[in-house]
């Protein structure tokens, strides 16, 4: 029925192309456009209907026959077969069958895509780069330092939050004698572990749906 009603809109469409190009060199085209575009979206309109009686028809055939050793089941695991089965390649070659052959030339393909090719590759030798003197490196390395940390606290934005349940900066800055050795003791201790606790590095993510505004 369904197949019947497809065939039905996709006729109507053709017969609407066929009276549109009639008159198109009498400048009545106008007139039925609004019928092709009627007629376009029921063509669509049929054929969705269609695939989705089929998809549920065939999921319902899938629940009710699938794991029993059935016609059904057996044709299905074929149908599977035959779409991921590779009968033959076209190479430069030309045409291959066999079992082995097919499996080569694969092989062949995928190994030269992940091999570098024997080349010469460019070198750095001769090139002067900037480097850091020992005072610089030693810098980096160093403990950070009670001044360094609260400078730091002291440039942030007063309105930002460690995630939506924590305290804003703010807040740090008007308790700093209060919180600085918490503050002092947590920096510190990433510098010894280098890793950061789970709660200081979880992510909060907020889907905003886009509507009309």
């Amino acid at each position: 029925m369904l197949d019947l009603n497809v065939e039905k809109a996709v006729g109507d469409l053709n017969s609407l192309d066929l009276v549109v190009a009639d008159l198109a060199e009498d400048g009545m085209v106008d007139s039925l456009r609004r019928n092709r575009e009627v007629a376009t979206k029921e063509v669509w309109n049929t054929m969705l209907l269609r695939d989705n009686f089929l998809r549920q028809k065939a999921r319902c055939n899938w629940i009710r026959l699938g794991d029993t050793n059935s016609k059904f089941f057996h044709s299905v695991m074929k149908g599977r077969f035959r779409r991921n089965n590779i009968a033959s390649l076209i190479t430069s070659r030309g045409r291959l069958e066999g079992v082995e052959d097919i499996k080569s030339e694969i092989f062949n393909h995928f190994k030269s895509r992940f091999t570098e090719p024997m080349e010469d590759r460019p070198t750095l030798d001769g090139l002067n780069f900037n480097v850091l003197s020992v005072e610089d490196r030693d810098l980096l390395e160093a403990p950070f330092q009670v001044d360094e940390i609260k400078k730091i606290v002291w440039l942030s934005d007063c309105d930002k939050s460690l995630g939506p349940d924590g305290f804003p900066l703010g807040l740090l800055k008007k308790c700093w004698n209060f919180v600085k050795d918490d503050v002092v003791n947590f920096v510190q201790e990433f510098y010894v572990r280098g890793v950061l606790p789970r709660s200081a590095t979880t992510s909060f993510l907020a889907l905003i749906p886009k509507v009309k505004s």
